[in-house]
């Protein structure tokens, strides 16, 4: 079997401005805290439900390979319980 690999070779260039790694994490619980409520003041399930997601994953440690791999057959609304098996 012979794979090809498209991205080979491949080099990507953007005229943004790097990102500080300092800035691309959250340091302290008032960090986590903070885009929670961020994250809710957008609740508006008719424009967007980016939001519910980003609140989704952050409450629970999911990542998002996880969340769209998710079956109905994996909740547990009875006991309050996600089952994760495979990711995306």
């Amino acid at each position: 079997v012979l794979i090809d690999d498209f991205t080979q070779h491949v080099e990507l260039f953007s005229s943004k401005e790097q990102q500080m790694t300092e800035e691309k994490y959250l340091h302290t619980e008032k960090d986590y805290l903070d885009l929670l409520l961020a994250v809710k003041r957008k609740f508006d399930y008719q424009r967007s439900i980016v939001p519910y997601i980003v609140y989704f994953l952050l409450k629970t440690g999911m990542r998002f390979g996880e969340l769209v791999a998710l079956t109905w057959n994996e909740v547990d609304f009875d006991r309050g319980l996600l089952k994760t098996y495979r990711r995306y």
